[in-house]
């Protein structure tokens, strides 16, 4: 979730986006990454049809793309 924090900021986010982000906690938990084209597919596809774009602002979904890119890299450094 920390990894996340610039994402989800002071936010308060629904339902759909709590979940979105919990379904990406899960897999950072359980691979160390997740790649931004995953979330177009199955399972963020099945909470969010259109892609992420549907449950945040495009500005908002940068932020996301930059965290799994820290992350990413973190990873492979570690």
């Amino acid at each position: 979730m920390e990894a996340l924090s610039d994402f989800v900021g002071d936010k308060t986010l629904n339902a759909n986006q709590l979940h979105f982000v919990d379904m990406i906690v899960q897999q950072l938990t359980e691979n160390g990454v997740v790649e931004i084209g995953a979330l177009y597919e199955s399972p963020y596809s099945d909470a969010a049809p259109s892609g992420p774009e549907s449950l945040s602002r495009e500005e908002d979904i940068d932020l996301l793309a930059e965290a799994l890119k820290r992350v990413r890299v973190a990873a492979m450094a570690g």
